[in-house]
């Protein structure tokens, strides 16, 4: 990853996810931007609830958290590791050595 935007609040009646996060890629045929959409409106993560232990719960029952172009890597890695998504962003960075 070359680059990660910060998470942006869809604010959209229709829409069924609470984030969108715009990333930068290399891939072999170039450089591409992607789009992903995350965190289910109506459910609580880390960020809502700060519970620890159901947390922990949440993400033992998580899958596919491990590739960027899902949407459960975004929730794993921002909704479900600090209390506010932006002190998780810029974790994320960080350990990503992305700043």
């Amino acid at each position: 990853m070359i680059s990660v935007n910060p998470p942006v609040p869809i604010d959209h009646p229709i829409l069924k996810k609470k984030y969108f996060i715009t990333f930068v890629y290399k891939q072999n045929d170039g450089i591409h931007k992607k789009t992903v959409k995350f965190g289910k409106k109506g459910v609580q993560d880390y960020v809502d609830h700060k519970n620890r232990e159901r947390r922990d719960l949440d993400l033992a029952r998580m899958k596919s958290y491990y590739n960027p172009f899902k949407g459960n890597y975004w929730r794993f890695y921002l909704l479900n590791q600090c209390t506010t998504v932006q002190e998780a962003y810029t974790k994320y960075l960080n350990e990503k050595n992305l700043l």
